[in-house]
């Protein structure tokens, strides 16, 4: 399956001494054929959304062909990660409980 390796600037969430935001490049692949799956990696660990919000500051590098066994797992994972992420609410909600201290 046919994706786009785009290049586009972002933070990586941590905080400089001087309250900034620290910038990096990053390298994403997009397949626009799965409503704009798009599979990359952040802070070593893989991720793979969907609609992902590209900056005016993105580059297309090129085009390349895709294993249809990663998309397949891509895909899984975005769909596992939006049905996980639907509950954070509930997850929120059982954090804010209070719990009786445990004995040791």
């Amino acid at each position: 399956m046919k994706a786009l390796i785009v290049s586009q600037i972002g933070y990586d969430g941590e905080i400089l001494k001087r309250g900034k935001f620290s910038e990096r490049t990053f390298r994403l692949l997009l397949v626009q054929e799965e409503n704009y799956l798009t599979i990359g990696i952040l802070n070593d660990q893989m991720f793979a959304l969907h609609n992902f919000k590209f900056s005016d500051e993105c580059d297309i590098i090129g085009e390349i062909e895709v294993s249809d066994d990663m998309v397949k797992k891509a895909l899984a994972f975005a769909r596992a990660k939006a049905e996980f992420d639907a509950l954070k609410e509930t997850l929120k909600g059982l954090l804010e409980k209070r719990t009786p201290t445990l004995d040791k």
